[in-house]
């Protein structure tokens, strides 16, 4: 019998069946869920969110990798040398809420995009993962944007609201919690789409998941080392 993990993460495009109506949490409490994911982005000298121009189009990337962000602010300042844009760091579920309030603010006939834009060997390892699955190369490309990996049978963390399943923007992060498993059983990785991830969140009969907090040094919130018994199908 397939876990609830499984239905819940698998991703959207290889046809799984419509979950039940009945939702879980809210899609803005299933948002919140990525406050402990931070991202970076560029701020102008008020620490404003300084938007790429592109015509009338503007990219305000959210990236996870800091280094990525940093050769985007040396390009950017290569660029507006009179302009003092600096980097800031934020969590997404924050991020997110400060475009949503750009983007009601524009100028008519602007527009803007903020992508969360993954490492890249995140997302290389993401599509090795899915082809290993059977999908071919066009479905990874039009299905997978930002990657969330996660261990089956899952690790879990103890909250105040109970035992979670963890979700991993890492691979590396999910990796070595691994690895710090001892006598547990055997895990299989396995990754799914962040879209799809949120989408099924809200769509569960049960408040089940967390994101894995990325911590200096690869440290971990106590994960455990036998999973929970799922909850009836």
């Amino acid at each position: 019998m397939r876990s609830l993990l499984f239905r819940v993460l698998t991703l959207s495009m290889v046809g799984m069946g419509t979950l039940p109506a009945a939702r879980a949490i809210p899609e803005a409490e299933a948002l919140e869920k990525l406050r402990v994911i931070p991202v970076h982005l560029l701020v102008d000298a008020k620490g404003v969110p300084f938007p790429i121009p592109r015509n009338q189009s503007l990219l305000l990337p959210l990236y996870l990798d800091r280094q990525r962000a940093v050769a985007e602010l040396r390009q950017v300042r290569t660029r507006y040398p009179s302009l003092r844009v600096e980097l800031a760091t934020l969590p997404l579920s924050e991020a997110n809420g400060i475009v949503a309030g750009l983007k009601k603010d524009l100028k008519p006939g602007y527009t803007l995009s903020a992508p969360v834009v993954p490492r890249r060997q995140d997302l290389d390892m993401a599509a090795t993962l899915l082809r290993q699955q059977g999908l071919a190369d066009r479905q990874i490309r039009q299905g997978l944007t930002v990657p969330v990996f996660y261990a089956r049978p899952f690790l879990t963390t103890s909250t105040p609201q109970g035992e979670r399943g963890l979700l991993f923007l890492s691979y590396e992060d999910l990796r070595n919690a691994l690895a710090r498993q001892s006598g547990s059983p055997a895990r299989r990785v396995e990754v799914a789409d962040i879209t799809a991830v949120l989408r099924r969140l809200t769509r569960t009969p049960q408040d089940l998941f967390v994101f894995h907090a990325p911590q200096a040094g690869g440290a971990s919130k106590r994960e455990r080392q036998a999973p929970p018994p799922p909850p009836p199908l």
